[in-house]
């Protein structure tokens, strides 16, 4: 093997754990150890850990034939409310998807990572495939991003997805697709008596009350 090169990235003090982008087909060793609070470092740990990069990783289901879901003309259907989980693989690599959607529905996309540091960027386009709609991206790649639209017009819609971490692939490295539907039918509160009521938009609720354990009182002479 090469020469011990310390990492660039140094976790903070309070890490536990930190995730490394290694190459295809290549193994890499780490080693640690403590750093004071005043920048004292302790020795190296006698033991060290090891693991192979596999030289190749296995695409998901959604590639199928040249070009697969790596361009908008090989974009996997989506059905609105069902989810789809896809992996970056190869290196690079991006993934287009298509759903149809109605005018005026509430949409939500969303993309949240499964395996580590595979969060992903969504960016959603017209039906013409160029006009960008709009776009979410998460905190950082163990993050999810989400973002609502109103769909314009009925048509087919598409997003593609590229990962956060550019350098990330492998067989193990799945993230969630998922565009769902919201209500529609936003709701206000109606306060009677202190007590609340939701009203839907657009529709009507009857309310009747009385009062309950009402105080008698005696009747004075003359009074009806």
């Amino acid at each position: 093997g090469g020469d011990w090169a310390d990492w660039a990235t140094q976790p903070a003090g309070e890490d536990r754990s930190a995730g490394y982008s290694g190459e295809l087909g290549h193994s890499y060793a780490f080693r640690v150890r403590g750093v004071t609070p005043t920048g004292k470092t302790g020795e190296y740990a006698q033991s060290t850990t090891a693991t192979m990069v596999s030289a190749g990783c296995q695409e998901d289901e959604y590639e199928g034939t040249t070009p697969g879901d790596d361009d908008i003309s090989g974009a996997a259907p989506l059905e609105i409310g069902t989810a789809q989980q896809h992996n970056w693989c190869p290196a690079g690599d991006v993934d287009w998807v298509a759903f149809q959607a109605t005018a005026g529905q509430n949409l939500r996309l969303t993309t949240s990572p499964v395996d580590s540091g595979t969060g992903a960027i969504e960016m959603l386009y017209d039906s013409d495939g160029v006009t960008l709609l709009g776009s979410a991206s998460p905190a950082d790649d163990a993050s999810e991003a989400s973002m609502d639209w109103t769909v314009p017009a009925d048509g087919v819609y598409y997003v593609r997805y590229t990962p956060v971490n550019g350098q990330i692939a492998g067989s193990t490295t799945y993230y969630q697709a998922l565009v769902q539907a919201q209500s529609s039918l936003p709701t206000s509160p109606l306060v009677c008596g202190g007590i609340v009521i939701p009203l839907a938009a657009g529709g009507a609720y009857l309310v009747s009350s009385k009062l309950l354990n009402r105080k008698k009182t005696a009747k004075r002479p003359g009074w009806k």
